[in-house]
Order: C-alpha cells, then structure tokens, then sequence
C-alpha cells in the first residue's frame, strides 16, 4: 500500500513537473539590446556620468527577468568592478555592434516566430540626444548619430516580434544635480517638441505592435541624480518594473501603471528646471500589453510593502547600488522584486533595515535601526524632499488617467485612443459624396451620347429610343450631384463639429471653377 501510494506521489510530482515545463515552454520569450553612451558627437556638450550605469543596472533588471540581452556600454573603472559580469559580455556602443546585435535578436525571433511562440523584443537606450537637420531627433552612439528615420527602419520596422518595446532616456542636455553633464552648460533644448519629432505618433501608428515610453522635464531637459548614481527617470522606471507600480497586484505592469508611477514620483518637485515628466504609448494592438508580465522575477527574492506600513523606501544591495525608490500609498501591499547583490538595504526616513535571505520578506519582520544622510544644493534638496513625496496607489493612477489631458504635458499622452466617430463619419462622407460626383460625371458623359445618337437617329423610332435615354442617364446624373453635394456638406460639417468638439478651429473658404462646359461647387480647407 505504501508502495502504492509512493508511486502515486512520484507520477503526480512528474506531471506537476511537467506541466511547468510545458508552461514554460508557452511563456513568451524575451529579447533586449540595451545601449548606455556617456559620449556626444555635438560640440559643447558634456559627457555624461551615468548613462552607462544605467546600462548596466538595465542589463541586470531585464536578465533576472528571463529577458536574453545583448549589451552595449564602455563601463567607467568603478562600474566594472560593481557589476562584473555585465561588463565582460558588453560590447562598444558602435554603430557596426548596434547592427550586429540587432541582428542577432531578430534571428532568434524569427525561429519563435516560425514555432509560434509569442516574441517581446525591448530597445533601451540612456545617453546623449539632440535635434539635427529638418528637426530630425537622433541619439549618439560612439562612432555616429542613429536618427528617427534610421531607428523606425532598422529597429521597429526590421523587428519581427509580436511586441516592440522602446525605452528611451536622452535628449539634449543632462543632468547631475545641475544640468546632466556638467554644471556650466547653459543649453536649453526643446525636448517635449523632440518626443514628437523623435516619435511621431502618426508613424507609431503604422506599428500596433509598438510601445514607447520616455522622459520629458517641464524645462526640455532630463536628469541624472548622483545620489541613485543613475538617470532620474530610469531609476524610476525601473522602480517601477521591479513592482513599484503594480497597482491591481496582478503581477505585471502596462505602459500607464509605470507611466503613472513615474508621474506620481516627480508630481512633488518645486524646482522647475527639475520637473521630469513621462511621455508614453502603448501597443495600439493592446493597450494592456505589459513592459513586464506576470511571474518576470519569478525565481526572487521579493520584499513585501504591507499597506499600513506605506512611505517612502530606498532599497539598496551590498555593492552599494540604488535598486529601487517607491512610496506606495496605503491602499495595497506592494511586492518588491529584489535585484542585485544580497544582502538588501531598507531604508525609510531616518531609519534602515536589513533585509534578511529567504525567497519574500515582509516589512512587518524587520527590525529597522537609525541612519544619518546630508544634503548639499538647492536641486539636491529638493530631490531629496520631494521625490516620491506623494503616496502612489490606486487612487493616484486611476485619477491620472481620468485628469484631462494639458497641451503641455507628455504625461497626459493616453494608451491609444479610438478614432473619434465624428471624424470617421465626416471623411466618410465626404468620400462617398465625391464618389457620387465622379459617377455623376460618368452618367452624364453617357447622356451626352445618347444625345448624339439622338441628333444622328436615322429612323424616327431609333429617336425615340436616343431620346429616352439621354434623358434617364441626364436625371440619373442630376441625382447622383445632388446626393454628392449633400454628402460633401454633411461630411464637411460633422469634421467641423469634431474639430470644434475637440478644442481645434478648422479653416474653410468655398471653392468654385469654371470652364470649358463645365462647373464645379466645392469647399477647401484643413480639418
């Protein structure tokens, strides 16, 4: 009997084993090149100091991920000795290995394309960007400048995978606690017009399968902090890719949750020239595609937040390295991802904690002692009292996304909206009313001939017979001008009406012609 059931216990714990297997099997798989450049090509601008630790931290984060990542980044001696084994597969940020990693990511792809497995593939870059001819945006790689137009042809339109996912931290001025790079630049960059010209959303449409996020200041420019030794906005983007802001605790986080996060962590800042604000777009053909789904990090270890103990944290690893920051409200628990070096570091106003081995820690089992920190400058200052001041939760994302959007702000950018009915009905109507014109046209060029047969009729009844049907193909084009003219009015009113609905003033004159036999009556404008 104990035989018996033994066996039964083994054939069961096979078939449980089997059934991971299998799950893993079907999960999706994940591909990323991620490039860090400290360097610009434009003159004046100075070098970066963390774009390639935010590389590195990247590499680390989509690895424990289950991610496959090739890495592009020249480590400073200090981030070679940190992160060891990032550096000995990193390869130069050049445009010759930019290519070549691309194109081995896209071999693999297509093979799980073939099989039929789902494919997400992530392009992150951190580093220096600018504005070039014709107000091209481009970022900097070692040896030369990759633009717009180059980066939709070898990267989003080349990439074979179900999902495209881009992460971008660059634009033409940094900071360090001043500006990103040095302290005496003046250059003042107009990054929120860059976001679009970089990306434009009419373009980003012809790939549904495409998400984009990105940071944007009030004040055209992105930061970097030396305290997190990382840009502002990756620090936090990872923060929240780590869990931070999985909001409705299913395991994942969409574009607008970590959208949102990032949002809410900056919301506080009362220095404008520090202001960071997040410009993103979901995959047209899902809105809910996540960066990160469900079950990433699911070898661990995880840090579980409970909803009373809610303010802000900083977790760092024993290398000494940022991994996250967050200030969940107390609306829900939160559930940390830790990556890095253990043992991990708690921190939380004043005091810290260290996070014992095991595969999920609660705060309530931590035993927290006092810390000291200093501040130096008026950036430095507020970074340290305003960022994540305001609690992140529920409440926050969901009265995020309900807040009207505001010309100015990147952030307010929603997950794909719908074609507007108006619009749709408006150029619906004005192309079936110029389809109606055309045959008109055509109706009356038959009129015309039967006229002629008419005039040329030999007999009386073949007279007759031109007569009748000059006249039912003349009525017939009458009728089919007069229902085009209707439907060019209606279409033309109801894309004024959208336009009006939508805040916008269209331009409009009447257009009329006139020659040789014949007369048209339109309008011309911009909707």
């Amino acid at each position: 009997m104990r035989k018996r059931t033994w066996l039964a216990g083994a054939q069961a714990a096979a078939l449980v084993a089997l059934a991971a297997g299998l799950a893993r099997a079907d999960a999706p798989r994940r591909y990323a090149v991620v490039v860090g450049n400290n360097h610009s090509l434009d003159e004046g601008v100075p070098r970066l100091s963390y774009a390639d630790d935010d590389a590195l931290k990247y590499f680390e984060l989509l690895q424990a991920a289950g991610v496959e990542v090739w890495l592009l980044a020249v480590a400073d001696p200090d981030a070679q000795q940190r992160f060891p084994a990032a550096t000995r597969v990193a390869a130069p940020p050049s445009r010759r290995e930019l290519m070549k990693a691309l194109a081995s990511a896209f071999t693999k792809i297509e093979a799980d394309q073939v099989a039929g497995r789902e494919s997400h593939f992530f392009f992150v870059y951190s580093g220096h960007g600018g504005l070039g001819a014709g107000r091209e945006g481009y970022v900097n790689l070692l040896d030369g400048r990759l633009a717009r137009s180059e980066l939709y042809r070898e990267v989003i339109a080349r990439s074979p995978a179900t999902y495209n996912h881009l992460i971008i931290d660059a634009c033409h001025a940094y900071y360090l606690v001043q500006k990103r790079g040095g302290s005496d630049s003046d250059k003042q960059g107009d990054y929120t017009a860059s976001v679009g010209d970089f990306l434009r959303a009419e373009e980003l449409t012809s790939y549904p399968n495409t998400g984009v996020i990105l940071a944007a200041s009030s004040e055209a420019e992105t930061h970097e902090w030396s305290r997190w030794e990382a840009g502002i906005f990756s620090h936090e983007l990872r923060s929240a890719l780590l869990g931070g802001a999985d909001v409705d605790g299913d395991g994942a986080v969409t574009y607008s949750e970590a959208a949102a996060f990032v949002e809410a962590a900056n919301s506080a800042i009362d220095v404008p020239q520090a202001r960071l604000r997040v410009w993103y777009r979901a995959p047209a053909r899902d809105v809910r595609a996540p960066l990160l789904g469900p079950g990433a990090f699911s070898r661990g270890p995880f840090l579980r937040i409970e909803k009373e103990d809610a303010q802000r944290f900083h977790v760092e690893d024993s290398r000494g390295v940022p991994v996250a920051d967050l200030h969940p409200s107390n609306e829900q628990a939160v559930r940390l991802a830790l990556v890095g070096a253990a043992p991990f570091y708690l921190r939380a106003e004043g005091r810290e904690a260290t996070v014992p081995d095991g595969p999920e820690t609660t705060t309530r089992e931590l035993v927290f002692s006092a810390s000291s920190a200093s501040s130096k400058g008026s950036v430095e200052a507020s970074f340290r009292r305003n960022l994540f001041k305001v609690p992140f939760g529920g409440g926050f994302y969901r009265g995020l996304l309900a807040a009207p959007a505001h010309p100015d702000a990147p952030s307010a950018h929603r997950d794909a909206p719908a074609p507007r009915l108006l619009r749709v009905l408006g150029w619906a109507g004005i192309g079936l009313g110029a389809a109606a014109g055309v045959a008109g046209g055509f109706t009356m060029a038959a009129a015309s001939r039967a006229h002629s047969d008419y005039e040329q009729a030999p007999t009386q009844a073949a007279a007759i017979d031109a007569h009748r049907r000059t006249d039912r193909w003349s009525w017939a084009s009458y009728g089919l001008w007069a229902a085009g003219g209707a439907l060019l009015t209606t279409g033309a009113c109801l894309l004024v009406a959208d336009h009006r609905a939508a805040g916008a003033t269209p331009k409009m004159m009447p257009l009329a012609t006139v020659g040789d036999g014949a007369f048209s009556l339109g309008v011309t404008g911009s909707w």
